[in-house]
């Protein structure tokens, strides 16, 4: 008999080029969204106001200081005066800024984010190590659309014990307005749940929110359609039960979080017709999974986990086989977003616009089910 082929985990690929669709675009969500899609600053920063309440300090020398964590302090970086830039991806910035300073006693690694409370501006957020300007040892200009779009969050920067750090908060272009800083000690995600190690048949390993993450529609909504399909290798295998990862967004001219309570999903599995999806070899409809949310965060909202067990009848799929999951909205319109996974070969396809195209990706599943006896198997003999 035949082994099982499971397929483990991998060490990150270097990815296809694939042609980038821009943030607005309902086909596909990722991790570089944001950055690419922002237009350029046309703010005049304001002059410094001597009147203003100082939260943050104006400069390094006059930092905040940060005594103990975690940490919260809400401000603003109008009336003050213009003293640092970091290039994260974008440099020219002459917003004003802010300082605060932190020794931690010993080594430890922090979350710093003004994704949070009171900010309303397009913010930029770097860390000096001993003196401003000094050793960059992190700096981000757009990581969350929370409060608003384009705000800032460095995560897991490693502190050494004794060190002085500056944290800058900062803005794109001329940008200033009201901030929430969070300054935290890291604690790894949790992290998303695994395949049933005993049952798995094949696993591709979803990406985490640090990677170059992409989430690409699989749904039909009101304003949309579309599908995605990803290339197994059926060894013998009789699939019970299917596991995937994925996002659930509102689409309204820009993604939002929205609840996936309610959602729907078609799971089907067709035959490889030269090098995309032929006859239908199992189709189940209607199905309502168990999900969870795993807490891990992806620029929007949180990382979804759905499955669907006991399917009946079981597939039995042989030879090359295209997986398709796909979602019907719910009265919200919510719309699945099938995040990639390594370990596959890449060749998932996304039907868009009446045609098949190719996204350079695998997506995150795992298939879980047994392996089928040799004396159950049917052989055409004459």
């Amino acid at each position: 008999m035949k082994s099982v082929r499971m397929i483990l985990p991998l060490a990150m690929l270097l990815l296809a080029a694939v042609a980038v669709q821009a943030a607005d675009s309902p086909a596909r969500l990722s991790s570089t969204d944001l950055a690419l899609d922002k237009p350029p600053s046309s703010v005049t920063p304001p002059e410094p106001d001597p009147s203003v309440i100082l939260q943050g300090g104006d400069t390094c020398a006059t930092a905040t200081v940060i005594t103990s964590l975690p940490y919260s302090d809400s401000g603003t970086t109008s009336g003050y005066t213009h003293d640092y830039d970091e290039i994260c991806p974008y440099s020219g910035s002459t917003a004003p800024d802010v300082a605060y300073s932190f020794t931690p006693a010993s080594n430890m690694n922090v979350d710093i984010t003004l994704c949070v409370g009171s900010t309303n501006y397009d913010t930029k957020l770097y860390v000096y190590q001993g003196s401003c300007p000094g050793t960059d040892v992190g700096c981000n200009d757009d990581q969350c659309s929370v409060p608003v779009s384009y705000t800032s969050e460095l995560t897991n920067v490693a502190l050494t014990g004794g060190q002085t750090y500056y944290i800058i908060v900062d803005g794109y272009g001329g940008g200033s307005g009201n901030y929430t800083l969070e300054v935290s000690e890291y604690e790894p995600p949790p992290p998303p749940p695994e395949c049933p190690p005993a049952t798995t048949l094949h696993y591709q390993t979803v990406f985490g929110p640090n990677d170059a993450w992409n989430a690409f529609t699989s749904a039909q909504s009101s304003q949309f359609d579309y599908e995605v399909v990803d290339l197994i290798q059926p060894d013998l295998w009789s699939i019970t039960d299917f596991h995937w990862w994925g996002l659930s967004l509102l689409y309204s001219g820009g993604w939002s979080a929205c609840n996936p309570t309610g959602l729907t999903f078609d799971l089907t599995f067709y035959a490889d017709a030269g090098g995309q999806p032929g006859a239908e070899v199992c189709s189940y409809t209607g199905l309502t999974p168990t999900f969870v949310n795993t807490g891990v965060f992806y620029s929007i909202d949180n990382l979804y986990y759905w499955e669907v067990t006991g399917l009946s009848p079981a597939c039995q799929p042989s030879g090359p086989t295209w997986v398709s999951v796909k979602s019907y909205a719910n009265a919200a319109d919510c719309a699945f977003l099938w995040m990639n996974g390594s370990g596959g070969t890449n060749s998932a396809l996304q039907w868009t616009d009446g045609a098949w195209a190719g996204t350079g990706f695998s997506m995150s599943m795992c298939v879980t089910g047994t392996i089928v006896p040799v004396e159950l198997q049917s052989f055409d003999i004459e």
